[in-house]
């Protein structure tokens, strides 16, 4: 048994039947060998049975679902989900939302569930399958069969409308269906609730879900109530989905598409198409490179844009602000989506998904790839999940995790707290108050402006504070860094005041100024970049390294290595054997605490007590 988590999990399983469960997050689950058991939970999954006979749960979310060998049991669940059975006798249900269920070879059984549902014949012996739920809005696509309209025979069978074909015996039976209310046009077969002709049609819908064609012309068509299906094909054609949760394709034109009420689905396709999504959380597809220059008027918070990974380069999708629009373009193609009143700076590649963080802060999770994400002057909730992901809170008091790989996260203004997770995490705090936690990797932490805690968890983690403007006062043993204040020879500051408090920590980068920096009880680097700083070690196998400026580098005990670099440093190895590298400049090696006489001789490059030169 494998369990996930609430974030972006990747599970494979072994020869023998698993039971995988990815709970929340958008999940790569594959069950490999045996009869396994797959549930991706919420969010947007991808399940893959491989061999065996499998039972496949996509849960909640858009989930692409493929059987593969075996005679799957596969369920969508809420969302708009792509099904695919591969081999053998499937049964496959959608569940909820505009699904696209394909049973390819075997006899399968398949139910669409609520929503205007694409069945996909995708090859010309598909077997004998069998359509439970095929209602108004539904419809099968059969391109990929290489069967012309005309092949097809639609006949009675009692209470079922069977399909057969003129090149083999592939049949579709479709439950509780009357043969004489089926249509034919192009490569889709559909209830006959509307199919207009070469010229402009009108084309209105009902109370049920209509499914609804234009064909040829500037078309309009207006679904009315209902899960609707409305493709306006050819010509300018103008869509009106109603109320209900829609799924209208405006095809090639310069088309204008609006939503209505409820959760719908648009496409534009080709041409410089204009959509409203209306009322409810609306989904913009965009699966091919052809789209021109469009327009979305109302893009919401609640909204978002999909884009094919498997058409587009998304790192190739750029934002910019156009006056009170933002427009996002597809630089190798050059094509444009404009949303108008929206800030450019609130958009976010989320995944496959181009969204829009709400006013008032909102919770966001990133995909199993690189993400980049921007919060806004809200309170926002941000995790990264897998990938290499780029996290950005913004304003508002913002709480960021990294999850696995290695992660960039800046809050940015206000009182933030970040947390690395898994991976080398790079993590800046900003202006605010800020709580920094590296966690299990080797990180880097940079609590920026403010009071901040900062832990770096296990690991050898670095506190960095190369962007201070004044000078930092930094001292490991005691686990904070100081404004002001006075430095003894036993590694305290006293007097001053606490800026920062810093916990599992082990490197030191220093700021530009004059610092003064001691290391903790663990073996550490300590860099004082520019500026004459005062670097002092008292335990622990460390390296010290002055950088630029007259530094003074100092060590009690141990094993160390001195490197006073550019300008006229001072070193001081302390007891221990150390390695003493002055730099560039006129540098000194002091020994002037030694109880005991010290040979020094610069030839041979040595420094020994007692014995003779």
């Amino acid at each position: 048994m494998i369990i996930g988590s609430p974030n972006a999990d990747e599970f494979e399983g072994g020869a023998a039947a698993e039971l995988i469960d990815g709970l929340g997050g958008d999940d790569t689950l594959r069950g490999r060998g045996g009869a396994d058991t797959i549930s991706g939970g919420d969010g947007a999954d991808r399940l893959r049975g491989d061999d065996g006979s499998d039972s496949l749960d996509g849960g909640a979310g858009d989930d692409d679902i493929a059987g593969d060998n075996g005679a799957d049991t596969i369920f969508g669940g809420a969302g708009d989900d792509d099904i695919n059975g591969n081999d053998a006798d499937d049964v496959l249900s959608g569940g909820d939302g505009a699904d696209t269920l394909e049973g390819d070879a075997g006899n399968d059984t398949m139910t669409g569930g609520a929503g205007g549902d694409k069945f996909e014949l995708g090859l010309a012996n598909f077997g004998a399958d069998v359509i439970a739920d095929f209602g108004a809005g539904d419809y099968i696509d059969f391109e990929d069969t290489g069967l012309a309209a005309a092949q097809w025979t639609i006949a009675q069978d009692g209470a079922d409308a069977v399909l057969s074909n003129a090149l083999n015996a592939s049949t579709v039976r479709l439950l509780n269906t009357l043969a004489t209310n089926i249509a034919i046009d192009g490569h889709e077969i559909f209830l006959a609730a509307g199919t207009g002709g070469a010229g402009a049609d009108t084309l209105a819908g009902g109370a049920g879900g209509d499914f609804l064609k234009g064909r040829g012309g500037a078309d309009q068509l207006s679904g009315g109530d209902g899960a609707d299906t409305l493709k306006g094909d050819d010509g300018d054609d103008t869509l009106d989905g109603g109320a209900g949760a829609d799924s209208l394709e405006g095809g090639l034109g310069n088309d204008s598409i609006n939503g209505g009420d409820g959760a719908d689905k648009i496409e534009g396709s080709e041409g410089n198409d204009t959509m409203t999504g209306g009322a409810g959380a609306d989904k913009f597809d965009i699966d091919e490179t052809a789209f021109g220059a469009d327009i979305v008027t109302d893009f919401s918070p609640e909204d978002e844009i999909d884009v094919d990974s498997e058409v587009f380069d998304l790192g190739a999708f750029t934002f910019a602000q156009n006056g009170a629009d933002a427009v996002v373009t597809y630089t190798p193609s050059g094509a444009t989506i404009t949303l108008q009143n929206v800030n450019a700076a609130d958009l976010f590649l989320d995944g496959d998904d181009i969204r829009i963080f709400a006013a008032g802060g909102g919770a966001y999770a990133g995909s199993s790839g690189d993400d980049s994400v921007s919060g806004n002057d809200g309170a926002d909730t941000i995790s990264g999940n897998s990938g290499d992901d780029h996290l950005f809170g913004r304003g508002g008091d913002d709480s960021i995790s990294g999850g696995g790989s290695d992660d960039y996260i800046s809050g940015e203004d206000s009182d933030d707290s970040l947390s690395g997770d898994a991976g080398e995490d790079s993590l800046l705090g900003g202006n605010g108050d800020d709580s920094l936690s590296g966690g299990s990797s080797a990180d880097t932490l940079s609590g920026g402006s403010g009071r901040d805690t900062i832990d770096g968890g296990t690991a050898f983690d670095t506190v960095d504070y190369s962007e201070s403007a004044s000078a930092v006062n930094v001292n490991l043993i005691n686990g904070v860094s100081f404004s002001g204040g006075n430095f003894n020879g036993n590694g305290v500051w006293t007097g001053g005041t606490v800026d920062d408090s810093l916990i599992n920590l082990e490197n030191i980068v220093g700021s530009n100024m004059n610092d003064r920096l001691v290391a903790g009880s663990s073996s550490a680097s300590i860099d004082g970049r520019s500026g004459n700083d005062r670097i002092a070690s008292f335990s622990g196998n460390d390296t010290l390294i002055g950088g630029d400026g007259d530094d003074d580098l100092s060590s009690a005990k141990s094993t160390d290595q001195l490197y006073g670099e550019a300008g006229n440093d001072t070193l001081n190895g302390g007891t221990g054997f150390d390695t003493l590298d002055g730099g560039a400049g006129d540098d000194t090696a002091d020994y002037s605490d030694r109880s005991a006489g010290v040979n020094v001789n610069l030839l041979n490059g040595v420094a020994r007590t007692g014995g003779a030169l």
